[in-house]
């Protein structure tokens, strides 16, 4: 939906914003609230009077009589989630009430992006009316189950419902208008496309219902949609909108997914990456992580660089301080229904060693991988897929060059609903040693270095002896420094867990010239941040008794290059509080990133690291998960 200038009926705005903040699961995060772990809610909760609920059915009725109250909380699953060309964040809620009545209602500029289909969630905040189409803006958010045991229905609807749709007064729009924003589906009408954003359903007797599904982040995919199968008789799944705006009034349906057009001869379509596409990668020639939109579709790249003339380049894997770094990789974030070819035009920098490959699937986590043929000159390959969705270049030890990469799809929706899997479960991990009261320079401790597992428990193998220092103190007495200095990641986040501080040689950029002249090139910089956004969501963090939170980046140099000016991608993140799981003590959790971010390793309190699972990329297959705890 475009950006709307309307008269609000709401009074209330001031009151829901001052309500952002409150917490999920025992902690805060911006804007919502998250009930789940403290409260069961069900059909007769939200009946029941006194806990203030307003079905959706009785909001609409409020809005369409002009008996709005200045805030209303309701409860609702989410029915679709759809993103609009201006990447706000919006999705529908639709819910039974106590006298059986089903009605709907859009939510416009959620705070919150991690909802899925199926939650059922309270909502809280002031209504409106945008063209006759029900809606929140920007409520408060409450998650009260992950997944509705009594899933919403789709209703199914003949020429008979939408007849007359023209005429406000008529039963037919006044029936539709009381649903809201109801899911409903339309069988075997004949589609048409009208422009980019609009087209129509004919029914046999020649009812027609305007279809609407412009200004959203999917327009251009469902218009090839809906232009491959123009002239074919489909089944279509959308959302009602008795739309009125001035003296135009229809009664049309809501577009939002190009799977819910359904059926319909198809041809097939495709399209086409290379130097001529617009998409930015950033301008480090060390190595680029982001994601960019072309064409339609949302796509991620890692450790890459744009090649002047061609369309990207992957990077190789990297010999880390510890291991070797993920290698380049380009791939769909967004699926591409149906893919059925891709060719692929690419050179590489070795003829010997592990070829790159090309992975594809149905979904990111069960793919198929082809090796890449090593060649200094440019090659052309094509490759016959059975109707995958997603793919994935991925390099390995030579640099490989994307010339082009042309992708043909007819946009049949063969794909499953899949969820990334748990890192660290079939990992072990203790709870650090950490020393006890305030160091004093020169106080040493003993931890566990190299321990082995026997059941549930575990035995020192081996140790390894940390030893505090200053700043001041090791400027005093030179000889100190080899000693004082950790550069390791394994080795930093062991002294921080240990000391609960960084060591000696870690300083703020502003102090990292004067440190220098005394750690030489070990001097490192440190940072810290109390957010409780961006990659702080990908972990679960714990809280101090004042619900703030807090955590260090400790840098690690990937290369020589490193400087305050110049510090790489390179850190150990140390969360003080840290996570907020079972069998966890009060330590410090330590995690490592070898990519801006990109992805977090945890730190096991073993000598070793775990699994490497997504945080601001969708790098891997897998997401934090927590490693067993022994117990000594």
């Amino acid at each position: 939906m475009k950006q709307k200038t309307i008269l609000n009926l709401f009074i209330g705005v001031l009151s829901a914003i001052s309500i952002l903040g409150l917490s999920i699961a025992n902690k805060d995060y911006y804007g919502f609230t998250d009930t789940r772990a403290t409260t069961t809610k069900d059909c007769d909760f939200y009946f029941a009077s006194e806990n203030g609920y307003t079905s959706i059915f009785e909001v609409n009725q409020d809005l369409y009589t002009d008996n709005v109250k200045p805030t209303y909380k309701t409860w609702g699953t989410v029915s679709k989630i759809s993103v609009d060309a201006s990447d706000n964040y919006n999705f529908y809620i639709q819910s039974s009430d106590a006298n059986g009545d089903i009605s709907s209602i859009y939510v416009y500029r959620s705070a919150r992006r991690d909802l899925s289909e199926g939650n059922m969630l309270t909502i809280t905040g002031s209504v409106s009316l945008y063209q006759n189409l029900p809606e929140f803006t920007n409520p408060i958010i409450e998650i009260d189950q992950i997944s509705n045991p009594s899933p919403i229905t789709i209703y199914d609807t003949n020429s008979t419902f939408w007849a007359n749709g023209n005429d406000k007064d008529s039963k037919e729009f006044l029936n539709a208008q009381a649903m809201g924003t109801r899911k409903v589906k339309i069988t075997h009408s004949l589609i048409t496309h009208l422009s980019s954003g609009n087209a129509e359903l004919k029914f046999e007797d020649n009812t027609t219902i305007p279809l609407y599904y412009a200004s959203i982040s999917n327009t251009s995919l469902i218009a090839t949609k809906i232009s491959a199968v123009s002239g074919s008789y489909v089944d279509v799944i959308g959302y009602l909108h008795s739309y009125i705006s001035g003296s135009t009034v229809k009664l049309q349906l809501l577009i939002r997914d190009v799977r819910d057009i359904i059926g319909g001869t198809q041809i097939e379509d495709s399209l086409t990456l290379n130097s001529a596409t617009s998409f930015s990668v950033g301008d480090y020639d060390t190595g680029n992580y982001g994601a960019s939109r072309a064409l339609g579709y949302d796509f991620e790249y890692y450790r890459v660089t744009k090649n002047m003339g061609h369309f990207i380049n992957l990077l190789p894997n990297l010999q880390g301080p510890e291991d070797l770094t993920a290698p380049g990789a380009f791939y769909n974030l967004s699926p591409i229904y149906g893919i059925t070819k891709i060719t692929v035009n690419y050179y590489t920098s070795l003829t010997t060693g592990n070829k790159p490959i090309l992975s594809y699937g149905v979904t990111p986590l069960e793919k198929t991988s082809v090796e890449l043929e090593l060649s200094l000159t440019s090659i052309s390959k094509t490759f016959l897929l059975d109707e995958v969705n997603y793919f994935n270049f991925e390099t390995n030890e030579s640099e490989l060059t994307l010339e082009s990469i042309q992708i043909f799809y007819n946009l049949n929706d063969n794909g499953a609903a899949f969820t990334y899997m748990p890192a660290n479960s079939n990992l072990f991990r203790i709870n650090p040693v950490v020393y006890q009261g305030i160091p004093s320079n020169g106080a040493s401790i003993s931890i566990p270095w190299i321990v082995s597992k026997n059941g549930n428990n575990y035995t020192v193998e081996a140790e390894k002896e940390f030893t505090y220092y200053t700043l001041a103190y090791v400027d005093d007495n030179r000889e100190l420094v080899a000693e004082a200095s950790y550069t390791d990641p394994i080795e930093v986040a062991a002294y921080y867990t240990t000391f609960k501080t960084w060591p000696a040689n870690y300083v703020l950029k502003g102090n990292y010239k004067s440190a220098k002249n005394i750690f030489g090139d070990a001097t490192r910089c440190i940072s810290t941040y109390s957010r409780k956004d961006g990659y702080a969501t990908t972990v679960p963090f714990n809280m101090n008794t004042k619900a703030e939170v807090l955590y260090h980046e400790l840098d690690i140099a990937l290369d020589e290059a490193y400087s305050s000016s110049n510090r790489g991608v390179g850190r150990v993140v140390c969360w003080e509080y840290g996570f907020d799981v079972e069998n966890y003590d009060q330590a410090p959790v330590c995690v490592y990133t070898d990519d801006h971010y990109g992805t977090f390793q945890e730190y096991l309190n073993t000598s070793e690291y775990g699994t490497r699972f997504n945080s601001e990329m969708n790098r891997t297959n897998y997401i934090w998960g927590p490693a067993t705890t022994l117990s000594i």
